[in-house]
């Protein structure tokens, strides 16, 4: 795996200035807002891990209890903090989640929560799958993960129109990455080594600054994109950036919602996918799955009715969404289509949690 070092960075915002320069109003503006952006970018840094160690999920109350609560100062992502009083329905989503899963990983709240947390969930989980070293299927995912990323430069060239040159380094370090991970779990299927101190190495390697994580990040982004352009008709539909928030440069805006959208798939690539610290929409998250399932529980704040709870309504649980996941016919033909009897056939499924703009890992 390539060391941290040795990797170009892509995340830092440089400023140039010169005495001999004369700036408008505008540029002067300009240059104030990219520097309380890096502020709050070094922040983020110096306060938040990019991903946690594990974490109670009965902690997670705290962020809503009160005035004094933690809150989750970001760019692109809301980070779902406390602040301003207590939230009642913030605090019935965690009682819920307490309920189901045991822990969660904090994800840095920095536009890339999603892509950090889908990759680090797919790491650990790939990882930690059948282990058993004299079953027929033993790391059967790995493998096919492995094969996907492998070929998969050949795709975003052709089809997501990317430099093959530009992008062989943010590859190399994914490939890198899941060998490592092969490498560990022959270990730990041949020595008496602790699991946890073998996947602690991983677990650090993805928590530098500037290397692994947020090269493996980016090209899942480029993958993303390319999943994308690839069947434009699909998506073309979907294409929102997300924000909430207008943008003059947009084709049209939704003025109730305050969110615009796209009239075609490469220029919300463009602008959307392919830059660091950009939210993930729906859109994305659709396209980016790796066939296995993504599991996404929205915690949005809205009271639970917990009254009701023996009425059959499932309205004092928080909604779920899955995405993803390898579709078959229940005659075993894949491909099934809307409207078919399917399941899914993936053996790996990821749960995260989404509070406004952010992302987090869950576990049972």
């Amino acid at each position: 795996m390539t060391a941290a070092s040795d990797l170009p960075s892509i995340s830092s915002t440089t400023i140039l200035s010169s005495d001999n320069i004369t700036l408008s109003a505008h540029q002067e503006q300009d240059i104030k807002t990219r520097a309380q952006i890096e502020k709050i970018e070094n922040e983020i840094k110096a306060n938040q891990k990019l991903t946690s160690d594990l974490i109670p999920i009965t902690e997670l109350s705290n962020l809503y209890l009160d005035n004094n609560a933690t809150t989750s100062t970001t760019i692109g992502d809301g980070g779902g903090g406390g602040g301003g009083g207590v939230n009642k329905g913030f605090l019935q989503g965690c009682e819920y989640l307490a309920t189901k899963y045991t822990n969660y990983r904090a994800i840095r709240g920095d536009g890339n929560c999603y892509y950090r947390a889908f990759l680090y969930a797919l790491v650990e989980n790939l990882y930690n799958s059948n282990n058993d070293p004299s079953s027929s299927s033993s790391s059967s995912e790995l493998k096919r993960i492995s094969d996907y990323i492998n070929s998969s430069i050949d795709v975003v060239v052709q089809r997501g129109g990317y430099d093959r040159f530009a992008i062989e380094t943010f590859h190399e370090e994914m490939v890198d990455l899941l060998s490592t991970i092969t490498e560990e779990k022959d270990k730990k299927n041949t020595t008496d080594d602790d699991d946890s101190d073998s996947f602690s190495k991983i677990h650090n390697s993805l928590n530098e600054e500037n290397g692994t994580s947020d090269y493996c990040v980016w090209y899942l982004r480029v993958i993303t994109s390319t999943i994308l352009k690839s069947d434009p008709d699909r998506f073309v539909h979907y294409l929102n950036d997300g924000s909430g928030s207008d943008d003059p440069t947009s084709s049209s805006t939704n003025s109730s919602f305050n969110t615009y959208y796209y009239t075609d798939v490469p220029t919300y690539c463009a602008r959307e996918i392919d830059p660091m610290g950009k939210e993930c929409s729906m859109v994305g998250v659709l396209a980016l799955a790796f066939q296995i399932t993504v599991e996404i529980e929205y915690m949005d704040g809205k009271e639970l009715d917990i009254k009701n709870n023996n009425n059959n309504n499932n309205t004092n649980t928080l909604i779920k969404h899955s995405f993803g996941g390898r579709l078959h016919k229940e005659g075993g033909k894949d491909g099934a289509s809307d409207g078919d009897n399917v399941k899914s056939s993936s053996a790996l499924c990821i749960t995260l949690l989404y509070r406004p703009g952010h992302y987090d890992i869950l576990y049972k």
